[in-house]
């Protein structure tokens, strides 16, 4: 079996019984995913400084008292008891929303590589993906912002080529990495989001 960026990214990890998600972990999974928004190019730099700002501020908030703030109900709860900071709710909101956007963009491209004649094109996954995780809570600038992004992503062919790590004719394997790294990360964005949901901590807003 090949290697590929996918099956040797860091993932996820499993979600324990109790839901309660460790910190750290799930921190060092989110910056191995800030290197794939890296191998898209640098017009995903707004995409890399929107979620390095988010984790930095859970590190900070971590930082504060590491024997304490072990899982994220650690952060939120004290957070929401004592008003703080605001570090872990909002830097916490806004990574599980643009991780819930990653983790739709990476199900469209397994899901289109089945799908004949395969699109070179990957924007229209892009958009897919964006349209019901993060559009919402965009402004207009914001929204025009991320459009200049999405036409700016490299063709499928040679995102392929860099996610086999220069081997040709694997596309089959990367897809199935994907696939593979995809139900930890959804399954931890699942336990998280509904931490957020149970809190009250979900809360609408423009940026």
């Amino acid at each position: 079996m090949a290697a590929t960026f996918w099956g040797q990214l860091i993932k996820f990890k499993e979600v324990p019984d109790d839901q309660r998600i460790e910190v750290l972990p799930f921190l060092a999974a989110s910056k191995a995913i800030v290197v794939f928004v890296e191998s898209l190019g640098k017009a995903f730099y707004p995409v890399k400084k929107d979620i390095s700002g988010n984790i930095e501020k859970l590190e900070k908030k971590h930082a504060m008292n590491p024997g304490k703030f072990m899982t994220f109900n650690d952060m939120l709860e004290e957070e929401l008891a004592n008003k703080s900071t605001d570090l872990a709710t909002v830097g916490g909101l806004w990574l599980k929303r643009a991780l819930e956007f990653i983790a739709g963009f990476l199900q469209n491209i397994a899901d289109s590589h089945y799908r004949e004649p395969k699109e070179e094109n990957i924007r229209p996954l892009i958009l897919a993906a964006y349209e019901p995780t993060l559009q919402r809570y965009h402004g207009w600038v914001t929204k025009k912002i991320f459009s200049a992004v999405a036409r700016a992503a490299p063709y499928r062919k040679d995102m392929m080529l860099i996610y086999s790590l220069g081997v040709e004719g694997i596309e089959d394997q990367v897809v199935k990495d994907i696939e593979t790294y995809l139900v930890t990360m959804k399954s931890n964005l699942s336990a998280l989001s509904k931490l957020f949901i149970d809190l009250g901590l979900d809360v609408d807003g423009e940026v």
